[in-house]
């Protein structure tokens, strides 16, 4: 079919030419590439119109990425020679040279999973990456390939394999800790045959045989925290590719007057990170559809990433009235995706005229950016989205408008949409702006001009937005934020989608459900997105759906059901940006796969960590062993008489000992003792059925929960913005303020299907209100400060130890101090003083693993302050004298 499309496109190329003579286009560009963390830089292609986030999409080139073998059996592990006999162990690298007496001889090996290396990746370099936690003599080893599968080989295969095999490493003198294998031409020649395969196994062979020299080093498991378990570092080129696309017709548009000629223009895009020459064509075509115009364009070096505007010769007079069809195609030798070489639009010829009631309609949909915060000297792309809602083909104005806090208009840019089909979405992309140094309040303004629109209510759209210096200054109350990005699927946040915070980096992690892959990061102080490694199908062949749910570990790891009425379960490494299939969820006493009412929560049992799931559907409860791979099934969540566990049922943990579930539509709240290991027989105050607006509703979907300092966080969902909290000494709820039913999506939508929440600091969090949206919420509830105690007006001197903080020189009468933690700050520490009426008057993040911090309070008046110094879900307060 490709050959035949090449084919087709140079004859209609050769009959053009004949016919009517070509242009010829020259243009230029240079590419942009940014680098991404992990070793990976990202190349990216900068798209205006029509809808493209600000993150873009983008190629890999000269991309390092970690191969980890998976955590399961014979992934890795040694063989034991001895007395002629083999012994197959899995887990750790061990090897050894024996002794001539005895002839105990160990080698080992592992298996790493190749995956995520693109099939068609050139492979430059390769690294065997293994931390050896303790050596004997100083064994020598080299490295070697092994053919064979070592997880379903046998002890004899292997231990042949790793010592008969091609050396892809030369030899090597043993120390300890994290030893790196740089692999051979042979090597890398082994990795690059085997990205069809998906998995490539080494062996490591000691040399010499008749010693007792001896290593050790850990395996899949990793040792403690799984952060020291083996991986291979692959360094790759991707090649070159051509795609050109189609991106815009913007003449003929909307309405031509008959007897008209028109010069037909539109917008080519080359979408790859090197310079392409490409033929365009531009074809009317009339309501008989007879084709009345065609014409080609040759482009020589449009540049990387570039758009390039096309205009064609004059067509003849335009005659006959009635609905048109403007098609325009590309060819490039090579072009690596055809779906994006054509496009078509209709423009209607007629005499113009009063339009019908509901026959024009366009409105503003939503303000992409800014975001709700954004930092001094940001340069801002400004994007928004229109939508037709008439029913005819639309031509209209679109403006956007920055006011910042004194009410002057710094920025005021327009774009003219030629031609919006009815019921169609377009996203505008204006041109960039630099905040520059003004903090406060500012406002983004968006409105539509377009002919003898009909309603001209939704023509425009205001939102808020903050520029800060340093550390956003939260507001109270619920707020929205930037929200999710389209691509690259372009849906919406529905079933099976999740947000969870992963205290080890400060960013959330969230998934879309709604059967597709697309998974992100979130930086909730710079408030942008990241696209990362898209969720594979696995085993189950499915995408998450309804029961996905997710968990991360604090340290560096997030574990998710795929749901979708399968097993799967997964591990995601945020270093690496790599997801790891692990073994699959059980069966259970009820013979059930994973669906809606799943939630999981990560418990660190010292030796091992575990994954508590609530299965849902009916009433199973399961536990993750991470040490030992394994799912053990616990005591069933209580009944009650109602034995399903439904959509919106949610699990939290509270830290120390005890898990609470709230089972959705019957409002029960259990908690499991997770020392004794069963439920009490118990059961807790359930959340309110009837708001305090007189309504009664269910928790249904959406219903989730999070924990946060001796509370639960929690919302109702069942298409309601209700917002609830639980305070587990007194067994009470109260309903707090409800999160608002209009956001970026410009439409009311409540918290439904896809919706859950998350605790990112004490009485703060973060929400997607799913329902087909891609909002994401905060609600910020300020911590009341402890109040100072009587008796003195000079700020006592404070001793720091381990658990305490000081602020030196205390009473201040400079404009900077220092704050002294006794250990380390987190990733999760924040320091704020407060004035004596309670208000927040300076705060910053601190930055990982510091003792001193040098503040400068110099704008702050002499006075009283309470100083506060929160990590995690621990706050300190001391009292700090400023003269």
């Amino acid at each position: 079919m490709k050959m035949l499309r090449i084919i087709s496109g140079l004859l209609t190329c050769f009959w053009i030419s004949a016919c009517f003579g070509l242009a010829v286009a020259e243009v230029g560009s240079s590419p942009q590439v940014q680098y991404v963390g992990n070793g990976r830089w990202r190349a990216v292609i900068p798209l205006s119109e029509p809808a493209a986030q600000s993150s873009g999409p983008w190629v890999e080139t000269d991309s390092v990425l970690a191969c980890y073998p998976q955590m399961a059996a014979n992934w890795t592990g040694n063989i034991k020679f001895q007395n002629a006999n083999y012994e197959k162990n899995s887990g750790d690298l061990y090897f050894r040279g024996g002794n001539a007496s005895s002839q105990d001889r160990r080698q080992a090996w592992a298996k790493f999973d190749l995956s995520i290396i693109p099939d068609n990746a050139t492979i430059d370099a390769a690294y065997f990456n293994y931390y050896c936690y303790q050596i004997g003599q100083m064994p020598t080893t080299d490295i070697t390939l092994l053919v064979t599968d070592p997880v379903t080989a046998s002890a004899s295969t292997i231990y042949n394999e790793v010592l008969s095999g091609t050396q892809v490493a030369p030899v090597y003198a043993h120390g300890e800790g994290w030893q790196l294998r740089e692999l051979n031409s042979a090597g890398i020649a082994a990795v690059q045959s085997r990205l069809s395969t998906n998995w490539i196994a080494l062996g490591v062979r000691e040399q010499e045989r008749n010693n007792n020299a001896w290593g050790y080093a850990y395996g899949f498991n990793g040792g403690p925290g799984v952060q020291y378990k083996p991986y291979l570092t692959v360094d790759f080129t991707m090649p070159a590719a051509v795609d050109v696309s189609m991106e815009d017709i913007t003449a003929p548009a909307g309405t031509v007057i008959p007897g008209s000629t028109v010069y037909p223009s539109g917008v080519w895009r080359n979408r790859q990170m090197q310079a392409v020459n490409f033929m365009a064509y531009f074809f009317l075509i009339d309501r008989l559809g007879t084709r009345r115009y065609a014409q080609a364009i040759q482009v020589n070096g449009l540049g990387a990433g570039r758009d390039t505007v096309l205009v064609f010769p004059i067509t003849p007079p335009l005659a006959d009235t009635g609905r048109w069809i403007a098609r325009c195609s590309t060819y490039a030798v090579g072009d690596v995706d055809p779906m994006n070489d054509i496009r078509e639009e209709w423009f209607l010829v007629r005499d113009p005229g009063q339009g019908l009631p509901g026959e024009v309609d366009v409105s503003v949909l939503g303000i992409l950016e800014p975001g709700f915060w954004v930092d001094t000297g940001t340069v801002l792309t400004p994007t928004a989205r229109w939508r037709n809602e008439g029913v005819r083909p639309a031509f209209f104005s679109a403006f956007f408008f920055l006011v910042d806090p004194t009410g002057a208009r710094p920025y005021w840019e327009s774009q003219t949409v030629s031609s919006l089909e009815s019921g169609a979405e377009t996203t505008l992309v204006f041109p960039e702006f630099n905040v520059g140094t003004m903090t406060g309040h500012w406002q983004a303004f968006c409105s539509t001009d377009a002919v003898l629109d009909t309603v001209p209510a939704n023509d425009t759209l205001t939102k808020a937005f903050n520029v800060y210096a340093g550390t956003p200054p939260w507001v109270p109350g619920w707020h929205e934020v930037r929200p999710m990005p389209a691509e690259p699927s372009q849906r919406p946040v529905k079933d099976g989608g999740w947000l969870v915070y992963e205290q080890s980096n400060g960013l959330f992690y969230a998934a879309k459900g709604n059967k597709v892959a697309d998974f992100y990061s979130y930086d909730p102080i710079g408030d942008t997105w990241h696209l990362l490694h898209l969720w594979p199908e696995g085993r189950e062949m499915k995408p998450p759906y309804r029961g996905a749910a997710a968990a991360a570990d604090g340290n560096g790891h997030i574990y998710a059901t795929k749901g979708n009425n399968s097993l799967g379960f997964w591990r995601y490494d945020i270093d690496g940006d790599s997801w790891h299939q692990l073994p699959d969820v059980l069966l259970g006493s009820t013979g059930k796969k994973v669906k809606g009412g799943t939630d999981l929560v990560y418990v660190d049992g010292g030796a091992s960590g575990y994954v508590y799931m609530l299965k849902g559907y009916k009433s199973e409860f399961h536990r993750f062993d991470i040490a030992s791979q394994t799912w053990e099934m616990l005591p069933s969540a209580p009944e009650a008489g109602r034995p399903k566990w439904d959509k919106g049922s949610w699990l939290v943990y509270d830290g120390s000992r005890y898990m609470y579930a709230h089972k959705a539509k019957y409002h029960q709240l259990w908690r499991y003792d997770d020392i004794a290991g069963q439920w009490d027989t118990l059961t807790l105050r359930g959340m309110p059925l009837v708001s305090r607006t007189g309504r009664s509703k269910k928790s249904k979907d959406g219903g989730s929960g999070a924990f946060d300092n001796g509370r639960i966080w929690a919302l109702k969902g069942g298409n309601t913005c209700e917002f609830y909290r639980y305070d587990i000494a007194g067994d009470s709820w109260s309903e707090k303020d409800t999160m608002p039913s209009v956001g970026s999506t410009a439409r009311k939508k409540r918290v439904k299907a896809g919706g859950d929440i998350a605790t990112f600091r004490e009485n703060f969090l973060y929400a997607l209100k799913g329902n087909k949206t891609r909002e994401l919420w905060y609600y910020y509830e300020p911590v009341v400060p402890q109040r100072a105690v009587r008796g003195g007006v000079a700020g006592s001197a404070v001793l720091v130890s381990n658990a305490g903080f000081a602020v030196v020189p205390n009473p201040s009468a400079g404009s900077r101090v220092e704050l002294q933690t006794g250990r380390p700050a987190s990733g999760s520490s924040s320091f704020a003083l407060f004035d004596i009426s309670g208000r927040r008057v300076y705060g910053c993040l601190l930055s990982p693993d510091r003792t001193r911090f040098e503040l400068d309070i110099g704008r702050l008046p002499a006075g009283t302050y309470l100083a506060v110094l929160t990590d995690g879900y621990t706050r300190q307060v001391r009292k700090l004298i400023i003269r």
